[in-house]
């Protein structure tokens, strides 16, 4: 741990839908590692108060986000914590408990940037609803996205030996999506980059 320093956080958001300011954030997941992609410290929490009811109806209807939280179980495990734990899953909760995670791992305030897949989207969703979590990134985004399309135009090879998981298999929740985004870093790192430092 003594020789990891936080450079990077990936996030993964799950949402009510795709309009912020408008749909809500049900899920946070958040992984610190350092460069190469290697485990530092990571959570992740359920969102929800009062206020979210609108949200939900409208995205247990969404076509794409409705069906999508019922395979994974997000709807439910939603609507245990709401009953069951209501007050963990508030907002300003989970917000204080992202923060005091930053500040025992030592990520600091405008270091990192805000890692992951197509991570623009999650980064509007969180300024959105909690722009203080937002302000703490860099106000660069580390997208995996982007490698996997430069990999296709320099690299096809690499690119078609992307350990791509299948849909049926591994769930849309925010830990699960995290971990493989910094799985696919590290496949990239090694036969696209070809990182050596010895």
């Amino acid at each position: 741990m003594a020789d990891k320093t936080v450079d990077m956080i990936w996030v993964d958001v799950e949402t009510t839908g795709l309009m912020e300011g408008v749909d809500k954030i049900l899920e946070i997941a958040l992984v610190m590692t350092d460069k190469y992609g290697e485990w530092i410290a990571g959570d992740s929490w359920l969102v929800g108060d009062v206020t979210y009811e609108d949200a939900i109806k409208r995205g247990k209807a969404h076509e794409i986000v409705g069906p999508m939280h019922d395979k994974s179980g997000l709807w439910n495990e939603w609507a245990r914590m709401r009953i069951h734990d209501p007050l963990s899953i508030r907002p300003h909760m989970v917000k204080s408990a992202i923060l005091a995670l930053f500040e025992k791992f030592g990520a600091e305030k405008g270091k990192c940037p805000m890692a992951g897949a197509t991570v623009h989207f999650d980064r509007k969703m969180l300024a959105a609803q909690f722009p203080e979590l937002e302000a703490f990134f860099h106000y660069r985004n580390f997208d995996i996205s982007t490698i996997k399309q430069a990999a296709r135009w320099h690299n096809p090879r690499c690119a078609e030996a992307d350990p791509w998981y299948a849909e049926d298999l591994v769930p849309h929740r925010g830990m699960d999506d995290c971990l493989w985004e910094i799985y696919e870093y590290k496949h990239y790192i090694d036969n696209f980059f070809f990182v050596n430092e010895e």
